[in-house]
């Protein structure tokens, strides 16, 4: 795997300059900068991919069918309930 680390010494003229490191997965993983001989900071990014894009919204939420018609506001009924059985 590849991870990105930055360099956190402020005299260093790579300071907060991003490099890549190819290190195994299953090692602890840490880095030296190649300027100062310094510990680097490992950087977390966001994954490259997305679960299931067309079926989440921005905010999150999953829209489980969207082929379902809208339910008018003010109802208390939901898709596929109905009044239920005492």
């Amino acid at each position: 795997m590849i991870y990105q680390f930055k360099c956190t010494t402020p005299d260093c003229m790579m300071y907060d300059d991003t490099f890549k490191v190819e290190q195994p997965m299953m090692d602890e993983h840490f880095a030296y900068c190649h300027v100062c001989g310094f510990q680097a900071q490992r950087i977390y990014t966001p994954l490259p991919f997305q679960f299931g894009k067309a079926d989440y919204n921005k905010d999150g939420s999953r829209d489980l069918n969207p082929d379902l018609p809208d339910v008018p506001s003010g109802t208390k009924y939901t898709h596929g309930f109905g009044k239920g059985k005492k």
